[in-house]
């Protein structure tokens, strides 16, 4: 898989939540992505996609709205590809950022007659086109995939390094692998409380034992294991 990783937010808690603030150099929780995909969201935050302002040409009640996708390049001066690989290079874009980010505005028939579903700002209307887009079509399935990567410092100095992986696929004209990994997880969280398997009351972490260890049991049986590796 080409994947790409970008940071998630803060990272540091997770050395306290983990244990390992103390012993740990650095903590890293970052997102999987396929690669490009930075990129393209680089690009077209650059060209004004994620602006969240109000646009009366976006409003669906107004009287000055516009109709189609290709209204919309015309208004930010953006109607053909030379006109976006030039403002974005003015931005400071490298060379792959203006190819992907022009081959995805192409995808996406931005300089078509496409008709819009009007969403008060250019943001809005923008996200209600990629729920268009990207749909899943059929026999397609979605896929996640979790890793752990550890490296450790032995007390002879040398380095292990240990990792642990996890992937889920989606099952076609089924359930996603997304609503089988949150459903699941949730549904088994909840038959350890009613099985007083869980005798913690208030806002409980996974970090507990007495959490994660039946959890994970129930979680392998239902199909979810990681896969470890040492090397």
């Amino acid at each position: 898989l080409r994947l790409e990783c970008l940071p998630n937010r803060d990272s540091l808690p997770y050395g306290d939540y983990y244990g390992i603030s103390k012993t740990a150099n650095s903590v890293f929780r970052g997102t999987l992505r396929y690669q490009g995909f930075s990129e393209i969201l680089y690009g077209l935050n650059l060209l004004g996609f994620m602006d969240d302002t109000f646009d009366d040409h976006l409003s669906p009640t107004s009287t000055h709205k516009f109709n189609t996708w290709s209204e919309v390049m015309k208004k930010i001066g953006l109607t053909n590809t030379e006109q976006i690989a030039f403002r974005l290079k003015s931005l400071g874009a490298s060379e792959s950022c203006v190819a992907n980010t022009i081959n995805c505005i192409q995808w996406l028939g931005l300089f078509s007659n496409e008709q819009l579903v009007l969403r008060n700002t250019l943001m809005d209307t923008f996200c209600a086109l990629l729920e268009q887009k990207l749909v899943y079509k059929q026999k397609e399935r979605d896929m996640v995939v979790m890793q752990h990567l550890f490296e450790v410092e032995k007390k002879d100095k040398k380095i292990e390094k240990h990792s642990s992986t996890f992937i889920c696929y989606g099952d076609v004209d089924g359930d996603t692998a997304m609503s089988k990994t949150v459903g699941i997880t949730a549904a088994i969280g909840v038959e350890l409380v009613m099985q007083s398997r869980i005798t913690g009351r208030g806002v409980l972490l996974p970090t507990s034992p007495e959490v994660y260890r039946p959890a994970l049991e129930l979680l392998e049986k239902e199909g979810f294991q990681f896969v470890e590796e040492s090397y």
